[in-house]
């Protein structure tokens, strides 16, 4: 396998790991699955090249962090509202009217990138130039996106692991109801989820779309995030980190080896294999419940 070929794959593999944990985030919290996730990033990256736009081609350092800025204030603001709509409004018709919403909502999104940008792709680079490896280059852009979503699925990490806000969640994801009684601020709980997987969300939109291109078709990537969370488990940041990998070495192998257009089918193969051999997914657990 030569270098060029593997940076691409960590590059797609850190991509779907950023949206695929925020997948994961939400889901332990209320056992809503976000199918909105990448139309909520693709809106983010319109917003961002949009700002970057204002500033010409010579846009350096300050235009691209207040861009990101802007993006990552678009998918907060779309995860609060989500966290309204969901959480508080649809929390008593069930998780699968919650679902469905998230559905509805990606639609929604679609609809003001067409009325907004008409669906025009657009380009967007956070780092020009290579990096020679032997008698390799490697593109900066690239370098970044690894190195950027591999730094905020850690943190994320370490968040949910290591701080008392991880413990809260970990309660709420075993039982909303009994980590209320222990006086944890469900709803705050609930939020926060939201809130950082709209970070995630913000970050991966923008990867995504420097990879390739700020483009509605970017939202495909929706599928195979969370397509790598159920191959993950759902309830595993791990789990998820490993469907993604796995997704992506399969869609960029396909795409070198075979065709571009296979690589569409991967997510579903992967998915229809895994879970015919696991259920549960790659680190899921499965709960039986008898009579006693």
């Amino acid at each position: 396998m030569n270098v060029s070929l593997l940076v691409s794959i960590i590059a797609s593999a850190s991509v779907y790991a950023a949206l695929a944990v925020a997948v994961v985030l939400v889901y332990r919290s209320n056992h809503v699955l976000t199918f909105h996730i990448a139309e909520a990033g693709v809106l983010a990256a319109y917003v961002m090249v949009t700002v970057l736009d204002a500033y010409g081609q010579g846009a350096g350092p300050a235009a691209m962090a207040l861009g990101f800025g802007a993006a990552l204030a678009t998918a907060l603001a779309v995860a609060v509202v989500m966290h309204v709509v969901i959480d508080r409004w649809a929390r008593p018709y069930g998780h699968f009217v919650g679902t469905v919403l998230t559905i509805a909502v990606a639609t929604l999104l679609m609809g003001i990138v067409s009325m907004v940008w008409s669906g025009e792709a657009r380009r967007l680079v956070l780092a020009d130039g290579h990096l020679a490896v032997g008698g390799t280059k490697i593109a900066w852009n690239s370098i970044v996106v690894i190195a950027a979503c591999l730094a905020a699925v850690a943190a994320t990490h370490l968040v949910v692991s290591r701080t008392r806000l991880g413990i809260g969640m970990r309660a709420v994801a075993n039982s909303a109801e009994l980590a209320r009684l222990r006086g944890i601020p469900v709803p705050r709980v609930l939020l926060s989820a939201w809130l950082i997987g709209g970070c995630l969300t913000a970050l991966g939109g923008v990867c995504m779309a420097a990879l390739s291109s700020v483009a509605m078709e970017g939202a495909v990537v929706g599928v195979s995030a969370v397509v790598a969370a159920i191959l993950g488990g759902m309830t595993s940041l791990g789990g998820a980190i490993l469907g993604a990998v796995l997704l992506a070495a399969g869609e960029q192998l396909v795409s070198v080896y075979f065709d571009a257009r296979y690589s569409q089918v991967v997510p579903i193969l992967a998915l229809v294999i895994v879970l015919s051999l696991r259920p549960s997914g790659l680190s899921g657990r499965t709960e039986s419940i008898a009579r006693v």
